[in-house]
């Protein structure tokens, strides 16, 4: 029944896509169709990277969980659960000890353990689900990088850029604001005020970005996109491109 119903998440995705786009040009200033396309158009090249990220995260982790020493090791652990109490607390702690190694891999492993459990005993699967549930998320594991750091260096990329009118310019020093990251999600103002922010991935990656609508004189709207990572010394470094000039900037955490 629920599968008969339900329609493919693909067409979610599309429909919630045309849902978006029709609250913008219903309720966003300058929330024209041009601008609304164009800004849908950047806005997947400007997650690709940390898109196919995920995805080879996801992928490895199935081809690791699917292999035979793997699903001896899983059908091994099924054999302890002697109760349905007992099978709900060992499919969570494996499928949190397994998030903490790779977070695609213990989504993984705790399918394929709820799979296993369920076959070998009789026990509520909504159970299973809810011991899962439990297991670090990737905004939980990128949680790990929360903190504010400081700016510590700035370096110039681009010397010069194009104005608009197509003359010659020069690429003013920069600086930029302290970095905050809080929940798995980084933000930071740059010098000239304007606010960007993304998400921190489970490896640190760091994928942020600031769309100003274009102006009513017509010209393009500003983009800034901002890439780079986090170490586990807490050390973040990216690079700050707009349509002009760019930046690698340098934080460190506070302790």
């Amino acid at each position: 029944m629920y599968e008969l119903y339900l329609p493919d998440p693909f067409v979610i995705a599309i429909a919630l896509t045309f849902a978006t786009a029709l609250a913008a040009w219903t309720f966003a200033p300058n929330g024209t169709p041009s601008v609304i396309i164009s800004s849908w158009y950047a806005g997947i090249f400007d997650i690709i990277a940390f898109a196919f990220q995920m995805v080879m995260i996801l992928v490895t982790g199935h081809a690791l969980a699917n292999a035979p020493p793997v699903m001896r090791v899983i059908r091994a652990i099924t054999t302890l659960a002697k109760t349905p109490s007992q099978a709900v607390v060992i499919t969570f702690l494996v499928s949190a000890s397994a998030s903490f190694l790779n977070w695609g891999f213990g989504l993984v492993i705790a399918a394929m353990l709820s799979r296993e459990m369920a076959a070998r005993m009789k026990l509520d699967f909504g159970w299973l689900v809810a011991a899962n549930a439990q297991a670090p998320s990737p905004s939980s594991v990128g949680a790990q990088f929360d903190g504010a750091y400081a700016l510590v260096s700035s370096v110039k990329v681009t010397q010069t850029y194009r104005n608009r009118g197509g003359q010659m310019g020069q690429c003013a020093d920069r600086t930029a604001g302290p970095l905050t990251v809080a929940q798995g999600q980084a933000q930071y103002t740059t010098a000239t005020g304007y606010r960007l922010q993304g998400p921190v991935g489970p490896q640190g990656q760091l994928a942020m970005r600031s769309l100003t609508p274009p102006g009513s004189n017509g010209y393009q709207p500003l983009d800034i996109i901002v890439s780079g990572g986090i170490d586990n010394t807490g050390i973040a470094r990216a690079r700050q491109i707009s349509n002009s000039c760019s930046y690698d900037f340098v934080w460190q955490k506070h302790p």
